[in-house]
């Protein structure tokens, strides 16, 4: 009985995990998806700020690639409200719900965050 209830709760907790890491994926796909429509052109494909927009921009858009710009405090409150409100050169994004914005900050965390 004892071994049945210890393999009902992995398989629980497998199930949960499954469905976890799916909805995560679905942000990830959703977050790329945002990215490559409205980041890309200045940040560029590999999240280092040097996208084709990005020639005639001072100062340069963020490089995500660098261990330094994941170092700040609060880095996904700020992701969140940058891309909302935009800052400097960056034009805001407020038709953006918070999903969209959490799918975003996921993508350059999982994407180009060093590890």
């Amino acid at each position: 009985m004892k071994k049945a209830l210890i393999c009902a709760a992995i398989l629980c907790l497998a199930a949960v995990s499954l469905q976890l890491n799916s909805a995560r994926g679905a942000d990830l796909a959703k977050g790329k998806a945002i990215y490559e429509e409205r980041c890309i052109l200045c940040h560029g494909p590999k999240g280092d700020g040097k996208g084709q927009g990005a020639i005639a921009l001072n100062p340069k858009p963020a490089n995500y690639t660098q261990k330094k710009f994941w170092e700040q405090p609060n880095m996904d409150q700020l992701i969140a409200e940058v891309v909302k409100a935009g800052k400097g050169q960056m034009r805001s994004n407020p038709d953006l719900s918070p999903d969209d914005i959490q799918s975003v900050t996921i993508y350059l965390t999982e994407t180009f965050k060093p590890k």
